[in-house]
């Protein structure tokens, strides 16, 4: 695996496991109020053209 490569462990050194999850959950529920958001944003009426 090349050090290039987003995955290589180098990347994550100076991290806890406890610090990476907190963060995945942290991005994870931004997403998820995102996606409620444009979920509940009323779509614009279709084109009269």
């Amino acid at each position: 695996m090349p050090i290039s490569d987003p995955y290589h462990p180098s990347h994550f050194v100076g991290y806890t496991q406890d610090e990476l999850l907190l963060s995945l959950l942290l991005q994870f529920e931004v997403l998820s109020r995102r996606v409620l958001e444009l979920e509940l944003t009323p779509c614009p009426p279709p084109c009269p053209c």
